[in-house]
């Protein structure tokens, strides 16, 4: 059933009308402070959750509507979890660019570094410098750019052959370019295996 469906009808009195086109752009999932911006009180959140029209995914984390959640609301919940500068990065992030065969279990968020977030079922939350100053279009779902996410995944790696496995992948698939690629690895300061994967790009980049 489509978002638009769950909060129609008598549903659309629980959802004040400044909060309804960002409900739909986050598939039906609102935090808490989106709500009370919106206009809603604390009391107002609560009656909601306690007569079950709304269902608390996490702390401070809402979903509009009764029935399973799908992936894209998962996404969403897991994002809002992390809150302020949050975006879904590492599997997850590969997962929506295409270099992952399947989602994680559980869904893997970046948070700049001065925030304080922990993991909380089903959300791994990961403290990144470089995602602080992201911005992304309204109602788009914040998510590290493929680069990024190759080099985030090349620095979770147990060895060089692991992380060198993401480049290669990446750059098969096209996801992104021998260039591209590596100036994102020139703009990070700190890289575990820097030599190795500067190589595997370079050798991409003359076979082309």
């Amino acid at each position: 059933m489509a978002v638009d469906d769950r909060i129609g009808g008598l549903r659309r009195r629980d959802i004040p009308g400044p909060l309804r086109a960002l409900v739909r752009e986050q598939h039906g999932m609102v935090s808490r402070r989106q709500a009370l911006a919106a206009g809603l009180t604390p009391a107002m959140i609560k009656h909601r959750i306690q007569s079950e029209r709304w269902v608390q995914v996490y702390a401070g984390v809402y979903s509009v509507f009764t029935g399973p959640p799908t992936d894209e609301a998962r996404r969403w919940a897991a994002v809002l979890w992390g809150g302020t500068g949050a975006v879904l990065s590492h599997a997850s992030a590969a997962a929506i660019h295409g270099l992952a065969d399947a989602p994680p279990d559980s869904h893997h968020v970046s948070v700049p570094l001065n925030r304080r977030v922990r993991d909380v079922p089903g959300v791994t939350v990961h403290l990144s410098k470089h995602v602080t100053g992201l911005r992304f279009p309204p109602g788009t779902l914040p998510v590290t750019s493929v680069e990024e996410t190759v080099l985030d995944l090349t620095q979770a790696a147990e060895s060089p052959r692991e992380a060198g496995k993401w480049v290669a992948r990446a750059l098969a698939d096209g996801a992104t370019t021998p260039g591209e690629l590596r100036s994102a690895l020139a703009a990070r300061k700190k890289v575990r295996w820097r030599r190795e994967l500067d190589d595997l790009v370079v050798a991409a980049g003359a076979n082309r």
